[in-house]
């Protein structure tokens, strides 16, 4: 191999390059804490990253759409909750008023049953952003309606309601995790038991036991066996929609706590592959540095030209 008098001023100015890429590496990590930059820096592991951070975005939508989710189960399990008490509450009623008690007395209660379907109606017919909550995809009309000119359809309740014909049974769905739509939705059903829920499951329809109670009571009246009947079946009707609601979050719940596992599990590979270990980049650029130095002075003292003195 033939030494030529190049062979070196060529070598050290290689080093030197060298270096000052290092240096310029070392500079720029210390200064915005990544060890990669841009993809060049490590191929690989920028591809890596950048798949991880895409995945961060895609869960950071499901913990948005898990929250408005939750929000809307949540109302509708108070719903239930209360709606739970005031069937309850005319179930009571019913029994007490299977045993014989003066008209006074029954009259007396109609009047609490009364406000029991006021109560049932006002929650029914509750509005959230403009839309009635349980009256399914047709959320624009009210859930019950006053029946004053119905005609024979007409519930003669002395609290005039009736449920709407136009409540569906299909409810709206939010993608909460990656092929996991939820159901966020309830409905009351609708007076002929074309769509089913909590109001009128198809084979008992809760506003009218209520009303039947208040009506045999406000006549002074005692309760039979079948209203009883009727009135457990719709307390069973509600029980059943607030152990679905109930069990709704909890699976909410769980789908959200699994999102946030993935996204710690995602944020600490993007931290591993992306961020820089300060300590060590540091130590890194003074080595760099009083190499760079010590190249210049090695080379000046061999060299002894003039030129390096410019280059430094």
């Amino acid at each position: 191999m033939r030494v030529t008098s190049n062979l070196f001023p060529e070598t050290l100015t290689q080093q030197l390059q060298d270096l000052q890429n290092k240096n310029l590496r070392y500079q720029t990590q210390s200064a915005t804490g990544l060890k990669i930059n841009v993809a060049s820096d490590n191929p690989g592991d920028y591809s890596v990253a950048l798949s991880s951070t895409e995945d961060l975005s895609r869960m950071l939508g499901y913990v948005k759409s898990s929250n408005e989710a939750e929000l809307k189960l949540r109302r509708n399990y108070d719903a239930m909750k209360n709606l739970h008490q005031l069937t309850s509450r005319a179930y009571e009623l019913g029994q007490r008023g299977n045993n014989i008690y003066n008209s006074g007395d029954l009259k007396a209660w109609a009047t609490e049953v009364e406000e029991v379907v006021k109560q049932i109606g006002q929650l029914a017919n509750k509005q959230f952003d403009g839309y009635y909550n349980f009256g399914g995809t047709e959320n624009r009309a009210p859930v019950l309606d006053s029946s004053t000119g119905l005609g024979a359809t007409a519930n003669t309740s002395a609290t005039n309601l009736i449920l709407n014909t136009t409540t569906t049974a299909n409810v709206t769905s939010i993608e909460v995790n990656q092929n996991y739509a939820f159901d966020t939705g309830i409905v009351a059903g609708n007076l002929t038991g074309t769509a089913t829920g909590f109001l009128n499951n198809g084979t008992t329809n809760v506003l009218s036991v209520v009303q039947g109670l208040y009506n045999s009571l406000n006549s002074g009246t005692p309760t039979t066996a079948a209203q009883i009947t009727n009135l457990k079946n719709s307390l069973d009707i509600v029980s059943e929609q607030v152990g679905k609601t109930a069990a709704k979050l909890a699976a909410l719940d769980a789908n959200t706590s699994r999102i946030q596992a993935d996204q710690q599990l995602s944020k600490n590979r993007v931290t591993e592959l992306t961020e820089a270990n300060m300590a060590e980049v540091l130590t890194q650029l003074q080595k760099t540095q009083y190499s760079y130095q010590a190249a210049l002075q090695s080379g000046a003292k061999i060299l002894n030209i003039s030129l390096l003195d410019y280059i430094r």
